[in-house]
């Protein structure tokens, strides 16, 4: 079973899967529903902590029409790197994420190299 997959049944059945403060997975709802999700979602955890931060980005967009990229920024769940979930403005929905060492990640300088590439591609 696929994350998305996971994601919709386990909602369909009451369960909501959103990120918590930490970047960690928050598993929410009824009591009986999570105990009969608990164990298929710690199996998957890191699919589908991936593909709710790359529904988070995309929500970002869609609430923003006029912007053409949205970032979310995971320092918390990974000690020694930083992940970093884009989304920008295309028609097929185009997103990705990118793991960076904690101590080589720069922020300016990492919206400078996106600004840079978005100019010359576009």
């Amino acid at each position: 079973m696929r994350a998305a997959e996971i994601i919709r049944d386990a909602m369909m059945d009451g369960v909501n899967l959103a990120l918590s403060g930490s970047g960690k997975i928050k598993a929410s709802g009824n009591r009986e529903a999570l105990d009969r999700w608990i164990s298929l979602i710690s199996e998957h955890k890191l699919a589908i902590l991936e593909a709710v931060r790359r529904q988070k980005v995309i929500a970002m967009l869609e609430a923003a029409p006029g912007t053409q990229r949205a970032i979310y920024v995971d320092d918390a769940s990974d000690p020694e790197n930083i992940t970093l979930t884009i989304a920008v403005r295309h028609p097929a929905g185009a997103t990705c994420e990118m793991l960076i060492p904690r101590s080589k990640y720069d922020s300016w300088k990492f919206l400078e190299l996106l600004e840079r590439l978005v100019q010359t591609t576009h």
